[in-house]
Order: C-alpha cells, then sequence, then structure tokens
C-alpha cells in the first residue's frame, strides 16, 4: 500500500478530533499547526476521553 495524496480546500476541515490514547505532545503540535495557519483559523480541535463512571467516549475542545 502506498501513500496517497492530493489537494484539497482548506475550509473543508472544519473538526480535528483526537483519540481518546492521542498524546498531549500530539494535540499540541496540531493546535500550533492551526494556531499558525490563517487557512485553518475557523478548525475546532477535541479530543475524546474515556468516561470514568460509564462505557463511553466524551469530548473536550482543545
Amino acid at each position: 500500500m502506498g501513500i496517497h495524496l492530493f489537494k484539497y480546500p482548506k475550509e473543508i476541515i472544519k473538526e480535528i478530533i483526537l483519540g481518546a490514547n492521542a498524546s498531549e505532545e500530539l494535540a499540541d503540535k496540531i493546535k500550533t499547526i492551526i494556531d499558525q495557519t490563517p487557512e485553518f483559523s475557523h478548525v475546532k480541535l477535541t479530543k475524546a476521553y474515556i468516561a470514568e463512571k460509564s462505557y463511553r467516549l466524551e469530548f473536550k475542545s482543545l
């Protein structure tokens, strides 16, 4: 399998959701890219967390 990259309009990206196991380092890197790229200023960054008292995921905006 190869890597397939293609151009896309930046405005179609509305939100990036990081998984529950994503590191804080990854979240910081992505937040920096969003903050430093004017075309991504509208993108919402969210992280999933495992709920402590129930069998589900909770989501928090970063």
